[in-house]
């Protein structure tokens, strides 16, 4: 298709466009449709002049539709009165038999003594042992009093309460020791409010270093409170 004069010297538009009848007679404006042809029909108008190349491509073929077949249900054969007899007489189901108790045996006299006497002495045992492990506990726990009560006397004994403190204060010191049980740092953690008081409580932790070896059995703590009453 030509419009106009086409002059070599100046530029011409041209259109190339693929023939379709969704797209250029209804106006469809799917992604595929590209650049209607009216419209650039239209620009090249506007211009004066300019070629449109129209290409035409064969339409899809015509797809009919066709509708699916009905199919009818064939009638079920009806079963003769002898056989519909048969099927629908069922089995007489079994009945349920029932099992004998069985039949109850009575303990042997000895073997029951010998049982008795087997619980009473797991029981006897078990007492024993409970009664043991509170014991040693026990023991346990005195022995450590015991050793608390050493280390307390020493840093005491080191304790000098100053002459103008009233009351009864109580001063909380955090002891760290190694394990020679010798005092590696002394913190304060609670003051009595007398300076004097807690200056003097902190100098005999230091004075009493070695503090007492744990006995036998008891594990040392590597940081230990000591809390400081002049009066107790």
């Amino acid at each position: 298709l030509l419009r106009g004069t086409v002059q070599p010297a100046e530029p011409t538009l041209v259109r190339v466009h693929l023939e379709s009848t969704l797209c250029d007679v209804i106006g469809s404006g799917r992604d595929d449709c590209g650049w209607p042809l009216r419209s650039a029909m239209r620009t090249i108008a506007q211009h004066g002049s300019g070629i449109i190349v129209l290409l035409r491509k064969p339409e899809a073929p015509r797809v009919e539709v066709k509708p699916e077949p009905v199919v009818k249900d064939e009638p079920k054969p009806v079963p003769k009165p002898d056989i519909a007899e048969k099927i629908e007489k069922k089995k007489p189901e079994p009945k349920p038999v029932a099992k004998e108790p069985p039949k109850r045996v009575e303990d042997d006299p000895i073997k029951d003594a010998l049982r008795k006497e087997q619980i009473a002495r797991e029981l006897q045992r078990e007492t024993v042992a409970q009664a043991a492990a509170r014991d040693s506990a026990a023991l346990a726990d005195r022995t450590r009093q015991g050793w608390i009560a050493q280390i307390a006397a020493k840093v005491r004994s080191k304790v000098t309460v100053p002459p103008t403190l009233a009351g009864n204060p109580e001063a909380v010191f955090e002891v760290s020791l190694l394990p020679t049980m010798d005092v590696l740092s002394v913190k304060l953690i609670k003051s009595s409010g007398n300076s004097a008081y807690d200056e003097a409580a902190e100098r005999a932790i230091n004075a009493a270093t070695p503090l007492p070896p744990p006995p036998p059995g008891v594990t040392p703590e590597r940081t230990m409170r000591f809390p400081f009453r002049p009066k107790n």
